[in-house]
């Protein structure tokens, strides 16, 4: 236990982000085991005496938790990639702002150019 308990700490120092390595660990594998695993792993194990409804309902739970660990997964990298504080990229200011000049104001019709 005790080198276990090492290795934790030596990871953890030596990382410059274990927060991002443990929110993404959490992000792929929570929705993972929470809601794909016992639902595949009950209509495996009962094969022959499910009726198509509970499958159905099964493959449900199986299609949410992978979304769910999809979304996750997305939202810890998006907030790694665009951190709460950071600074974003600025906005462009809206066209109506810009100063246009118009070409016609400029030419001189009297010479033709």
């Amino acid at each position: 236990r005790t080198a276990l308990a090492f290795v934790s700490l030596l990871t953890a120092l030596s990382l410059p982000d274990f927060k991002f390595l443990v929110a993404l660990s959490g992000a792929l594998n929570v929705g993972v085991i929470a809601f794909v695993l016992p639902p595949l792993m009950y209509v495996l194990l009962a094969r022959g005496a499910m009726r198509p409804a509970s499958v159905a309902a099964h493959g449900l739970l199986c299609a949410l938790g992978t979304v769910v660990t999809v979304l996750c997964t997305a939202m810890v990298v998006a907030q790694k990639l665009h951190p709460a504080g950071g600074e974003l990229p600025p906005t462009p200011p809206p066209l109506d702002t810009y100063e246009v000049e118009d070409p016609l104001e400029s030419y001189d019709w009297r010479a033709g150019g």
